[in-house]
């Protein structure tokens, strides 16, 4: 068990730890049970289970969110079929990692998040150290879950990643459609990233 540095108030982790993304490569491929074997299961934003455990699992033990997601926004005008808008709202008993930087979600939790569930958060400022460590030094900001798995690396745990692409593909989550990118992520930087990750040994990614 590790306790994830620079989140507030302290986070324990197992080393045996799933990292579940979103890629549209998770339709059909049987992994739930897997998944669900894992310690600790990581999940991102508004990501379902429901209706997909076959291909996902239906464990989660940490949901990161970015502030989109953390205010309950409507961000289904940029594109996105299937993003209820209510979905952290109506979360109950989860350990939430909040991971953006323009506000402090604590002062928010009365309205964001029910009262059963844990809020964490990420120290942002540290960001540019994660990104430095892992030969990124471009203005791109990283997903939720590559900044994810630099963390688990730099307290070295070997997370094992899920629906996270290695190579180009279509890129629509496995439960919805989704808009072209916007740029505001380097995709093209964090494949290649991930792929020389594997071949360290760092993670190990299941296609």
């Amino acid at each position: 068990m590790s306790a994830l540095p620079c989140v507030v108030p302290e986070l324990v982790l197992s080393s045996n730890i799933a990292i579940v993304g979103s890629s549209g490569n998770l339709s059909s491929s049987d992994y739930g049970q897997e998944i669900d074997e894992f310690d600790d299961v990581i999940r991102f934003n508004r990501a379902p289970t429901s209706g997909f455990e076959k291909d996902v699992g239906s464990k989660t033990t940490l949901r990161v969110v970015n502030n989109h997601v953390f205010n309950n926004n409507d961000i289904s005008k940029e594109g996105y079929t299937n993003q209820p808008k209510d979905f952290v709202r109506n979360l109950r008993n989860t350990r939430i990692l909040y991971l953006a930087e323009d506000i402090n979600p604590f002062a928010n939790r009365a309205t964001n998040t029910d009262k059963s569930n844990d809020l964490y958060l990420f120290d942002y400022d540290i960001m540019p150290q994660i990104k430095k460590a892992f030969d990124n030094v471009g203005e791109s900001n990283l997903t939720l879950g590559v900044a994810t798995v630099c963390l688990l690396i730099l307290n070295k745990i070997k997370p094992v990643l899920f629906g996270i692409d290695v190579e180009p593909r279509a890129r629509d989550h496995y439960w919805e459609l989704r808009p072209p990118p916007s740029g505001y992520h380097d995709i093209n930087y964090e494949q290649k990233l991930l792929v020389e990750l594997e071949k360290q040994n760092l993670i190990e990614v299941k296609r």
